[in-house]
């Protein structure tokens, strides 16, 4: 996943896809476990992987993947409860 993420920094976008489809399924159980609605559970998936990709120049290859797709993910959610 590091080596995706710095090949999407690069401009290499099939590795969107690629992270997009090892963990969409895990960010969208972790939203919908939180949410009651599944529609707003989907919308924020979408908002994650667009939050992924506006950030994507942020991201430290030194640090692992997963952690910081779980901080977007955690901060989109906590985003959407606020409101």
């Amino acid at each position: 996943d590091e080596q995706l993420m710095e090949n999407y920094k690069s401009g290499e976008t099939f590795a969107f896809d690629v992270l997009f489809m090892r963990h969409h399924g895990r960010v969208l159980a972790f939203l919908k476990a939180r949410m009651s609605n599944r529609r707003i559970a989907e919308d924020l998936l979408q908002e994650v992987f667009f939050k992924l990709h506006r950030s994507r120049h942020l991201y430290n290859e030194a640090l692992p993947f997963m952690p910081w797709l779980f901080s977007i993910t955690r901060s989109v959610w906590l985003d959407q409860v606020k409101k």
